[in-house]
């Protein structure tokens, strides 16, 4: 079983978050939402997060 961060994303969705484009995240992390995980994502906290980890890691 995957272990989830805190915002409630599993970690092997984050991972891959994080290489998908700044114009294209809000779609990628809506789809994933409506389809893996049942509306139980909060959006704005998740791209929050990728945010910060890219700004991070530069």
């Amino acid at each position: 079983m995957e272990r989830k961060h805190p915002s409630g994303l599993r970690l092997g969705d984050l991972k891959r978050l994080m290489s998908v484009p700044e114009s294209e995240i809000m779609g990628e992390i809506i789809r994933l939402n409506c389809t893996r995980y049942s509306n139980g994502l909060d959006v704005i906290r998740v791209c929050t997060l990728i945010r910060e980890r890219r700004h991070q890691t530069l």
